[in-house]
């Protein structure tokens, strides 16, 4: 079944497919001063895990060094000072935010950034493979929960070659920003920055932020966000990492050995390798890979006749990794490894 919208006799979205499945796409239409371009409805936002759904690492950080993640695909950059960032749950039926998102992100600050520096929080887009040359809008939501902030502490903005970024005034109730750039080149690295938050030394010394719904979008027109699946989600950031731990376990020594990778000798001190495949392609050959023991009355190595294995990694491609486990293993026992891989830009 096939249909078509119109606005004042205009054509602005044609339908084709059968009853319920199909894909719509927005001809190119003006909506006041603004255009929408000719594009497909489906995975317009270029920012992965927008919704904050997933927290791969944890979900709690605390930090005075920079260059570190929380949410999936989110990192703070720049230079060193005490920070948190933690995931934030919705409470039942708000309203502040469209469309009843379950999580939102806060981050804050508690010391100031020194003369001539800065800090961000912020994304990175791979380029050309997810955003290329031409005009973007980003949209968010944003709220200051430690009262107002005034213009110039705080910045925001797509940044692909050193461009200014915007400079609002925040509140203490949600607030959706946005702003349009036209990227016209990448970094070095073939990425686009996704500022968030750009702090500079004019930046209160201390200072909370909540953060949702972070959209880029092709065009103009900030649309209503995108929700995909959180299977679709998870897949979209295990481009850049990835564990064997369960979704809610945070990567650390001695946990469950729950989809770890396993094996096992049948004499006394004969290593043996493991190999997982990845569920999906990883943008790089994961660099690093780190292993981890887990604990279980079977397989706990500190059980097999007190013998103590040692791990590494073998081998780390796009599309598997392989693990091994040398020295001190039991005749007979069986042992596991989880394993964390980063291939993030």
């Amino acid at each position: 079944m096939a249909g078509q919208l119109k606005v004042g006799g205009n054509i602005i979205a044609s339908h084709s497919g059968v009853e319920g499945a199909g894909t719509v796409t927005l001809q190119n239409v003006t909506l006041g001063d603004s255009a929408v371009p000719s594009r497909s409805m489906n995975f317009r936002n270029r920012i992965i895990n927008g919704n904050f759904d997933i927290w791969q690492r944890g979900d709690n950080f605390s930090s005075s060094s920079v260059n570190e993640w929380s949410a999936d695909r989110f990192r703070t950059e720049g230079y060193s000072l005490s920070s948190t960032i933690s995931r934030q749950t919705f409470i039942a039926n708000q309203t502040d935010v469209p469309q009843y998102p379950r999580y939102y992100c806060r981050v804050a600050t508690s010391s100031a950034v020194s003369a001539g520096q800065y800090w961000a929080f912020q994304q990175r887009i791979e380029a050309p493979q997810n955003i290329s040359y031409g005009t973007y809008t980003l949209s968010f939501w944003i709220r200051c929960t430690t009262g107002s902030l005034d213009a110039g502490a705080f910045k925001y903005g797509i940044v692909s070659s050193g461009e200014l970024l915007s400079s609002p005034e925040l509140s203490t109730t949600w607030t959706k920003l946005t702003q349009t750039h036209t990227i016209s080149s990448f970094s070095a690295s073939d990425y686009v920055s996704i500022y968030l938050i750009y702090l500079t030394n004019s930046s209160p010394s201390s200072l909370s932020v909540d953060i949702a719904q972070v959209q880029v979008e092709e065009g103009t027109v900030p649309t209503p966000f995108e929700h995909r699946p959180y299977g679709t989600e998870l897949a979209l950031c295990q481009r850049y990492y990835f564990k064997t731990f369960n979704q809610s376990v945070v990567p650390a020594q001695a946990a469950d050995p729950s989809g770890s990778l396993t094996g096992s000798s049948s004499v006394n001190d004969i290593s043996f390798i493991s190999t997982m495949k990845l569920p999906v392609s990883m943008r790089i050959a994961p660099n690093p890979v780190k292993t981890y023991s887990t604990t279980h009355s079977d397989i706990n190595w500190s059980d097999q006749a007190g013998k103590q294995p040692t791990s590494s990694v073998l081998a780390a491609g796009e599309n598997a990794i392989s693990v091994r486990a040398t020295g001190s293993i039991a005749a007979g026992g069986a042992h596991s490894i989880h394993i964390t891989a980063e291939a993030e830009l």
